[in-house]
């Protein structure tokens, strides 16, 4: 007896449910790009004699067709809002219409994941991140690099992953140099860690081949969370900036950062440039 499979097509993926006693059960979730493709062929070459039922959700809302009046000018701008209003409330789509950019999408994807997304342009001009929580700075970043972005404007914030780190290693630490001092208390962790954080992703980007400046982006009296990252691409990518991160790395132990968040950085890795050979010395 063949088995019943519900196929959702939604703006951002297919995913593909069981449908079994009154009950979905998730099977599989197929983006779209070519990976996505013939994955999704495969799924289908194993359930040939199977049936499926499509459910598709382009636009998170529902369809509606409707009249308005015969109006002119602003009239009928306010009267085509209102209606949009009305069908595709609180969406991604009515938010952009009224803020008068039509070609502005929101995805709801995680900023991880969004190099991932297969829809979108393979380069990006501007990379902005305000206030991105925790490593939230560090996955824009990995996307601007990903995206060739000629431009980064960052405003870190709430950087936790890297006084973790350094809370995990303090007896350690504290065994082994005096600097362990600086975060040996709980408030100097957090201070130190975050201060740390944005120091390695500022030789991050100068070893990528982006010219940074670090400064305010309002007053302090507004916001503690404060500081203003800019990274501008020039292409010279600094290969003693990935030196001395990897050296910063080694000195308070959070050795383990360089495959994860600093990956472009490491030695011999083709986001950083060769070191120089010296010449041998001539012969007497």
């Amino acid at each position: 007896m063949p088995q019943r499979h519900l196929l959702y097509l939604s703006a951002h993926q297919l995913s593909a449910h069981q449908w079994k006693g009154g009950h979905l059960n998730a099977q599989a979730s197929f983006p779209h790009s070519e990976e996505g493709l013939v994955a999704f062929r495969q799924y289908l070459e194993k359930r040939r004699h199977d049936l499926f039922y499509l459910l598709i959700n382009v636009a998170d809302e529902g369809f509606q067709l409707d009249t308005i009046p015969f109006l002119q000018g602003k009239d009928r701008e306010v009267v085509i809002q209102r209606k949009l209003g009305q069908y595709f409330y609180s969406t991604n789509l009515n938010m952009a219409q009224r803020l008068g950019f039509e070609r502005m999408r929101f995805l709801n994807i995680a900023a991880a994941d969004a190099a991932q997304q297969g829809d979108l342009p393979e380069r990006f001009d501007v990379v902005t991140a305000l206030h991105a929580c925790d490593s939230a700075t560090d996955d824009a970043i990995a996307f601007g690099l990903a995206k060739q972005a000629q431009a980064m404007v960052l405003v870190p914030c709430c950087q936790a992953e890297l006084a973790a780190c350094l809370r995990q290693n303090k007896a350690l630490q504290l065994s082994r140099t005096p600097l362990a001092e600086l975060w040996r208390h709980p408030l100097h962790t957090r201070e130190l860690g975050s201060q740390l954080t944005n120091v390695l992703r500022c030789l991050y980007l100068e070893s990528q081949g982006y010219s940074v400046t670090v400064t305010e982006l309002v007053g302090w009296e507004h916001s503690l969370k404060n500081e203003l990252i800019i990274a501008r691409h020039t292409g010279h990518k600094k290969r003693s900036a990935a030196e001395r991160l990897h050296a910063l790395l080694a000195q308070f132990g959070l050795q383990a950062l360089a495959a994860t968040r600093y990956a472009r950085a490491a030695p011999g890795s083709a986001g950083v440039p060769p070191a120089k050979s010296a010449s041998p010395p001539p012969m007497p």
